[in-house]
């Protein structure tokens, strides 16, 4: 399941407990919707080299375009996520002279600032710089632990697994730097529109829809209720459309599918008796 399509992994005891609030899901779902990438999967999993490795099989078989994971690149026991990733794939960790370099050049500056008492590298600050071998480090430039890219050719073509750290400003200045020049070369595009309305459940329009994705088998069709401050229940339904190496005479045809989908939508919600009162 190449064409275009990415698996998020989540990384750490503190999401399961509720100690964290997970933000970089959402933002990684955010900005890889941007570069026309489809998410099909975003799992969170404890600091666990087992659960870990087994996760990363999971995902490599799947065979996405990209594999995201966010968390457990540190220097503390818990810390993982390498050690997971290289028994997934079969390989040791190796000390890896870019990534050392980058740590080095971390706790320099930490030091000339008083943020540490020593630069003097540990075996815990050498731990980031142990990375499986055949990965790509990623200067992280606001953090010590660098990221880690690693290319995976298989049958359906090239899966790209992109480790980042779990500290959300740590993990955009990674993306920012190094994967947004990767989406930036890939040829695809996604497209969304939908409407708000009052008076029609989502039972209501089930049958409607249930034609109407027959009718429009490449838009996703998403219904859902609106919870705001007020008392009136709203409900939603979002159209989705991702689009892969199309040419630009056939993108065209089916940009305007999704706008003629959610005018018929429109209109069968109005002959239900509803109130469209948004239309995006």
């Amino acid at each position: 399941m190449n064409n275009m399509s990415a698996e998020i992994i989540l990384i750490g005891n503190e999401l399961l407990i509720g100690k964290v609030k997970d933000t970089n899901g959402s933002y990684l779902i955010d900005e890889l919707l941007k570069y026309g990438i489809k998410i099909n999967r975003m799992t969170i999993i404890p600091d666990d080299i087992e659960v870990i490795a087994e996760e990363i099989k999971s995902a490599i078989d799947r065979k996405p375009l990209l594999i995201f994971t966010s968390g457990g690149l540190g220097p503390t026991y818990d810390d993982m996520t390498l050690e997971g990733i290289a028994k997934a794939l079969g390989v040791e960790l190796n000390l890896n002279n870019e990534a050392l370099e980058q740590v080095k050049e971390r706790y320099r500056k930490l030091k000339q600032i008083g943020r540490v008492k020593t630069e003097d590298l540990t075996e815990s600050k050498l731990k980031m710089a142990k990375i499986p071998i055949n990965s790509i480090p990623l200067k992280n430039n606001a953090g010590a632990a660098p990221g880690i890219l690693i290319n995976i050719n298989h049958d359906k073509g090239l899966t790209k697994l992109i480790s980042m750290p779990g500290f959300p400003d740590e993990l955009k200045s990674i993306f920012n730097d190094h994967v947004v020049p990767i989406l930036k070369q890939l040829h695809a595009n996604y497209y969304h529109a939908g409407l708000k309305f009052l008076n029609v459940g989502e039972s209501d329009i089930a049958p409607d829809l249930i034609e109407l994705r027959a009718r429009y088998p490449q838009i996703w069709i998403k219904t859902h209720p609106v919870k705001d401050n007020t008392s009136i229940i709203k409900n939603e339904i979002h159209l989705t459309m991702f689009l892969v190496d199309v040419e630009e005479s056939n993108k065209s045809k089916l940009i305007n599918d999704i706008i003629e989908l959610r005018e018929t939508l429109k209109n069968r919600i109005e002959k239900l008796g509803g109130e469209v009162i948004e239309i995006y």
